[in-house]
């Protein structure tokens, strides 16, 4: 790579980051926002890692935002994910909150913290969410049902412009122990 070829990717990436703030500060986001180059992505988390592909311009990232990035100026319990197309960011998010397991207490604070969370976004956002509470097999535990549509939600969603920032309480299915959640993240909508 030439001295010039590195030099207009650093301005690049210079560029990116001091206009996203003023892009992303309506999305409750600090610099994050969909349609960043991927080079941003590596500015803003404390390591970035590939970790699926499907071709050169459809890749899958994780990586731990920097204090401050989260939503809401939140921290990040886990690592945020990335889906990167055509070299820019299409979707993201992460958690801000993990549970122990389905007890009525950690029902009782998941759903405290939604509520609390909407409410700070709403406020912030200046948007009227879409929100869903359902649970339609109260036999399944909470955070089961509510990753899976057919049995329940409950989310808070805000379009805002070409994007969608979403609020959800799920499970992760790919955790050992279930990885019961609160996440928030944003991603573009295809008009």
């Amino acid at each position: 790579m030439t001295h010039k070829t590195l030099l207009l990717s650093a301005l690049s990436c210079a560029v990116s980051l001091i206009a996203s703030p003023a892009i992303a500060a309506n999305t409750g986001f600090k610099t994050l926002t969909v349609g960043l180059p991927i080079t941003t992505l590596q500015v803003v988390n404390e390591g970035l890692i590939r970790y699926d592909w499907r071709s050169d311009i459809d890749e899958d990232f994780r990586g731990k935002p920097k204090a401050g990035e989260g939503f809401l100026g939140r921290p990040a319990t886990g690592d945020y994910y990335y889906a990167v197309y055509q070299h820019k960011v299409f979707s993201f998010g992460g958690t801000l909150a993990s549970y122990q397991d389905d007890s009525v207490a950690s029902v009782r604070q998941a759903k405290a913290d939604f509520e609390e969370l909407v409410s700070q976004a709403t406020n912030t956002l200046k948007v009227k969410p879409v929100i869903i509470r359902t649970i339609k097999d109260k036999s399944v535990p909470f955070f089961e049902c509510v990753t899976d549509s057919i049995c329940g939600d409950y989310s808070a969603t805000y379009t805002i412009g070409a994007n969608e920032i979403s609020i959800n309480l799920m499970q992760d299915r790919d955790a050992e122990d279930g990885g019961r959640q609160l996440n928030a993240g944003m991603r573009g909508t295809l008009k």
